[in-house]
């Protein structure tokens, strides 16, 4: 990357149009352009990119405001919390925070999300069917996809990511934060929100790091801090207090050495960071290797189900993946809802690694696009699969879309941009 990741999440003004490259692999277009001095050489090159993403979140603001409006309407708790919720409150401009979904943290009980899932569908919102069977909840309890298809919102019950062992720590958590969360009004809706201090240590510190993260930091990682501690006027000291009455000061005292903009740091894609933040959470007594094998042999079960329904089409994928054939496969005419092919599109991916044992996950993104790829045309969804090419190192990318663009639940929409399409199968009409 030709500028540095510091130099990107702090807007450093020498930045130059080289670095353009190297912002649009981060997702940091819409931050340098609302940091940036307004005369500066870079900021033409950002603000399409700026303005799609303020845009879509416009559409996204007005379709979970709607619903939670609904909610309110029925006395459903609710705190919005991690990327959407930064980017409508915390930033100055919701473009200069790139995010997926939308998260919602609701109560556990099982009618509370019944309810809630059942008010969105009434509105034309669509669902995976996950919140109907409490014995499939993790730390997510429901997903819901708006008529548009422009949002898509996870509910969740517990702050901390939770698949299987011990809900003692998660619960706990979880309870701290609602007790202290805070309400405010958002244009006519009454919403609930982490407080300050527990946006910085529990929904962006410890939800990264003792979750599906662990180990790694995220591009914006730095700015959210760096914005909380502005808004807020938030310390270190004031981060590791509040870890300890939640049990995590070695997490989060790790993730400050790797990255603070107190003390101006930010270790993004080091080695050493890697283990850092690895060793940090088992010294909590979070993350053991014990953990870690219950929650592979709590999903277990239900890919071993769904697996010999993808076998054919797993092998199709890895056939199309080594050849670069791309052959239609054969549609079973069910015209399945896309969203509820997920399940299956995960058991493929466990059936690909089978066959590609000890391979790096990273390193099979060409055979995960043909894989989904085959498993939903098969199915009778109306996907594409593209090939892209990054226009200055010539490196090739593989990916999915269906009619809006890249699916949320398939991976990296910002795909289209880094790497433009150069092929596409089914080709366009």
């Amino acid at each position: 990357m030709p500028g540095s990741a510091l130099s990107l999440v702090q807007a450093d003004p020498a930045l130059t149009p080289a670095e353009l490259s190297g912002a649009r692999a981060l997702h940091l277009e819409g931050h340098l352009y609302t940091q940036l001095p307004r005369d500066h050489p870079l900021r033409p090159h950002l603000r399409g990119a700026a303005l799609q993403r303020g845009t879509r979140h416009q559409i996204i603001a007005r379709e979970v405001r709607d619903l939670l409006h609904a909610w309110q309407a029925e006395a459903i708790p609710f705190l919005l919390t991690k990327g959407f919720a930064l980017a409508e409150f915390e930033y100055s401009s919701p473009a200069a925070r790139y995010y997926g979904d939308v998260d919602v943290v609701l109560p556990e009980e099982h009618a509370t999300v019944t309810r809630a899932v059942h008010l969105a569908l009434a509105r034309g919102w669509r669902t995976d069917g996950q919140y109907a069977d409490p014995r499939l909840w993790t730390h997510e309890t429901a997903h819901l996809f708006s008529p548009s298809g422009h949002t898509r919102i996870d509910l969740h019950r517990f702050i901390i990511s939770w698949t299987a062992g011990s809900q003692r720590r998660t619960r706990e958590v979880t309870r701290q934060v609602w007790q202290r969360s805070r309400t405010q009004d958002w244009q006519g809706v009454t919403v609930r929100r982490p407080d300050p201090l527990d946006q910085a240590v529990a929904t962006l510190i410890l939800a990264r790091t003792w979750g599906g993260d662990a180990g790694g930091l995220k591009p914006a990682d730095y700015p959210d801090l760096a914005q909380l501690a502005r808004n807020h006027d938030l310390t270190e000291t004031d981060l590791l207090g509040r870890a300890r009455t939640l049990g995590g000061e070695h997490t989060v005292r790790a993730f400050l050495k790797v990255c603070s903009p107190w003390r101006q740091v930010f270790d993004f894609g080091e080695r050493q960071t890697r283990r850092t933040l690895r060793l940090a959470p088992v010294r909590d007594g979070v993350m053991t290797p014990l953990d870690l094998w219950r929650t592979r042999l709590f999903v277990l079960p239900g890919q071993l189900k769904l697996m010999p329904r993808v076998f054919t089409q797993v092998r199709a994928g890895l056939r199309g993946a080594r050849t670069g054939e791309v052959v239609e496969p054969t549609s079973t005419g069910q015209n399945a809802n896309p969203s509820a092919t997920v399940p299956l599109v995960a058991a493929g991916r466990w059936v690909m690694r089978l066959h590609r044992p000890g391979v790096a996950s990273d390193a099979l993104q060409r055979e995960y696009a043909f894989v989904t790829f085959h498993i939903l045309r098969a199915r009778g969804v109306e996907v594409s699969l593209v090939r892209g090419r990054d226009p200055q190192s010539g490196e090739s990318r593989f990916w999915v879309e269906d009619g809006r663009g890249v699916p949320d639940w398939y991976g990296d929409p910002r795909v289209t941009v880094t790497h433009p399409e150069v092929q596409r199968w089914p080709a366009r009409e």
